[in-house]
């Protein structure tokens, strides 16, 4: 289990957004029950198929992701100021 948060960019973070969002869609779509869900995204860093990913925003409204059972987390930092120049 990783102790130290792995720095993940913006566009990787999108990425896993979106394969969650797909996710999502195909269950409401096709009605699907639990035992026939879409598996989870696997974890970027070892390729481990996730049973849960979870996420939150810290203090600094850095985005913190983590998944199980590899125990991975991740930290997307919030957009800078240049970024909107």
């Amino acid at each position: 289990m990783t102790q130290d948060w792995i720095p993940m960019d913006r566009p990787s973070a999108a990425i896993l957004e979106f394969g969650m969002e797909e996710r999502r869609k195909r269950i409401t779509q096709e009605l699907l029950q639990q035992p026939d869900y879409p598996p989870l995204p696997e974890c970027p860093e070892c390729g481990t198929a996730a049973e849960e990913i979870s996420d939150r925003r810290d203090l600094d409204d850095a985005i913190l992701i983590g998944f199980k059972p590899c125990g991975h987390r991740f930290r997307v930092e919030p957009p800078s100021l240049e970024s909107y120049l």
